[in-house]
């Protein structure tokens, strides 16, 4: 059974479609993100997929549920932290998740998922007295109390110190490797890079990018070189694999993106030697989840 398995889902607010057409599974137990720009249709998708909305068009199942038909049979086993609200200003974090976890049959330890989010479950700060990232941090421990089968969050980590961030990703880590199916909305690469296993890219309501993070980040390496100016680029471009390109991206400076392999460096190699470009000319560089993802939906990255 998938955790969520969407088909052709459309979701229309009068003539503007928020979601057009969208296809997408994700099995269990993966950490799966999903990028885009503000206003890409991502909130709209995860919306969906908990039956706060349903879809004008198309079909989506969590768990195998209709989520708006089977929205209490979801509920059961299915943790949301959305990036505001949720929480109750007036309560103290401990009472708050001792409530959380007697609305579930089997839930973890309030105060052990408090300290696991790096929060003191002895505070007596009031939840509208706690910063921005200590709130954070105990929206992630509510959406978890439960043991939920699927966990929804949307952007887990922002506006918590470095080494909250890292708590909570670590965490985050070890009840995915427990069996735990997560989904995060995220515009934090390095998060993405560090949690993923597979990545969805929104553009206008449609999916321009999904694979395995793994791929993606392979694909975003490059070589950069420096040398005279609006060489002859051509017989590297055909010397090389199709999927790698080649640009003058400024007089002097080439980039040539794509799969590094062993091979693929050998030719850049020989093609700058041949130019007189000595060693220190060429830099190998990775890349990163940025550069692919800034492709996909319109905004390359130089």
């Amino acid at each position: 059974m998938l955790a969520v398995d969407a088909s052709d889902l459309v979701i229309r607010y009068g003539s503007r479609a928020a979601v057009n057409r969208l296809t997408w599974q994700v099995p269990q137990g993966v950490i799966a993100a999903i990028m885009g720009a503000n206003g890409a249709g991502k909130t709209s998708t995860i919306n969906a997929a908990v039956g706060l909305i349903a879809p004008t068009s198309g079909s989506i199942r969590t768990l195998g549920l209709d989520p708006v038909a089977e929205r209490k049979q979801i509920a059961r086993s299915v943790g949301v932290a959305f990036q505001e609200g949720g929480l109750y200003p007036t309560a103290r974090p401990g009472a708050f998740m001792a409530h959380l976890a007697r609305l579930y049959a089997q839930p973890a330890d309030p105060h052990e998922t408090l300290r696991e989010m790096g929060l003191d479950p002895a505070t007596k700060t009031l939840i509208k007295r706690l910063s921005g990232g200590e709130q954070k941090r105990l929206s992630c421990a509510a959406a978890l109390v439960g043991r939920p089968t699927l966990v929804f969050l949307d952007e887990p980590a922002a506006g918590v110190d470095p080494v909250g961030r890292r708590e909570i990703w670590a965490a985050l880590e070890r009840h995915r490797d427990a069996g735990m199916t997560i989904i995060l909305t995220s515009h934090d690469f390095a998060e993405v890079e560090r949690l993923a296993d597979t990545v969805m890219v929104m553009r206008q309501g449609a999916v321009v990018l999904e694979a395995r993070c793994e791929d993606l980040m392979n694909t975003a390496g490059g070589v950069t070189i420096y040398g005279p100016a609006h060489l002859d680029t051509a017989p590297l471009t055909r010397a090389l694999p199709a999927e790698i390109t080649v640009a003058e991206v400024a007089p002097g400076l080439y980039r040539i993106r794509g799969p590094i392999s062993p091979s693929v460096s050998s030719t850049v190699g020989s093609w700058a030697a041949q130019h007189g470009i000595a060693g220190e000319g060429l830099t190998a560089d990775r890349g990163g989840l940025e550069d692919v993802v800034m492709r996909s939906i319109g905004g390359e990255s130089q």
